[in-house]
């Protein structure tokens, strides 16, 4: 009984993190060329789907990678383009990275992630 209630309180609280977490949209910079429109089924698109994504919630930032890039550099600038938080992850041996976030102050926040020959760049606001 008292790993049933255990377990119910834990995934109460995990599942309200994940829930109030905000996902980042990343951009390319520069982007990449365009799609070409397809005009027959015959014909095949290549496109440039991200292995990264980022959330911020309360807090922290959290950056996942789904595949190993290398080297990453996660950087991330307030609006007065003051560094608040950068960060190297080795995506060889490691896939997310956390930043703690709560003491940061509400205004709107940039982060730069770096690998390889890939910048992306992303807004996010913290109230």
């Amino acid at each position: 009984m008292k790993h049933s209630i255990l377990f119910t309180a834990l995934l109460a609280v995990f599942s309200s993190g994940i829930a109030n977490a905000t996902e980042i949209l990343l951009n390319r910079n520069p982007p990449p060329p365009p799609v070409p429109r397809i005009l027959s089924c015959n014909q095949s698109v290549s496109f440039y789907i991200l292995p990264v994504s980022a959330t911020i919630d309360e807090t922290e930032l959290t950056v996942y990678f789904d595949t190993s890039v290398g080297i990453a550099t996660i950087t991330v600038y307030d609006e007065w383009n003051n560094v608040i938080a950068m960060e190297e992850l080795d995506t060889d041996s490691g896939i997310s990275l956390s930043i703690p976030s709560s003491d940061w102050e509400a205004g709107t926040y940039t982060i730069f992630i770096s690998y390889e020959n890939t910048n992306l760049n992303g807004n996010f606001l913290i109230e």
